[in-house]
């Protein structure tokens, strides 16, 4: 019976693409699978499908909103581990065995010392280790900060009014919503559960993020970011005169 219904599968052009594109999907899953590895506690790499099931069980406990807690959290435990004797070592297997710690945190890390880069462009592996504390509303507003000064200086030809407008429209609403959402979750139960109606400025912004993006850019740089009307020339490669029309 299973012969026959194999044979049914074959015998039809698109079950033959359909399992040939199963079969490439598999293919492609087993060879990132083959070259995603973690490193257990006695710092021996592990590769294969439970090695990226465990990898993801050790990030998992560090997963949520990245908070002013969840990030100086983070950083902490970044230290405690950067300070310990096996991170101190010179030995190649006590340095593996530290990394096997650091595992969990390891995407967090790597988002501080982006944000508190000193370019856009730029990265420095160590930096978070070399940081005592970071501020949850200078997370995200530098790394806005980053990505305007970056749009006015090197990339200022390799993107339209459009897309520099949408590229900062995009950055503002996502740390937007981490701080809303982190605001909302330190609420006590009562206000979270029976949150307050919406004031009139949310009504206002809304309406404003319904516009155009090259108007929505606009007016949320200016009234609600308190950008310049040059700045924000600069920064979308306009007219200063284009932006205040």
């Amino acid at each position: 019976m299973i012969l026959y219904e194999i044979r049914k599968i074959f015998a039809r052009t698109g079950g033959r693409i359909a399992l040939g594109l199963l079969l490439c999907t598999l293919a492609v899953s087993c060879f990132l699978a083959a070259h995603v590895y973690y490193v257990n506690g006695d710092g021996v790499k592990e590769y294969g499908y439970f090695a990226v099931q465990k990898l993801r069980a050790a990030q998992k406990e560090w997963a949520g909103i990245l908070d002013q807690e969840r990030l100086q959290a983070a950083l902490q435990e970044n230290l405690r581990i950067q300070h310990s004797p096996e991170a101190q070592s010179e030995n190649p297997k006590d340095l593996e065995i530290s990394f096997s710690r650091i595992q969990g945190i390891y995407e967090i890390r790597n988002l501080i010392n982006l944000s508190c880069a000193e370019g856009f462009r730029s990265y420095d592996y160590y930096l978070a280790d070399r940081l005592t504390s970071v501020n949850a509303a200078d997370f995200y507003q530098n790394r806005i900060r980053l990505l305007r000064d970056w749009l006015e200086t090197d990339a200022r030809d390799q993107f339209t009014e459009a897309e520099k407008a949408w590229l900062i429209r995009a950055t503002l609403h996502r740390a937007a919503d981490i701080r809303k959402a982190a605001e909302y979750r330190n609420l006590p139960l009562e206000e979270a559960v029976l949150p307050a109606a919406p004031e009139e400025d949310d009504s206002l912004l809304a309406s404003v993020q319904a516009l155009p993006d090259k108007y929505a850019a606009v007016i949320h740089l200016y009234y609600y970011e308190g950008y310049s009307m040059k700045e924000i020339a600069k920064t979308l490669g306009v007219p200063t005169a284009t932006v205040g029309t």
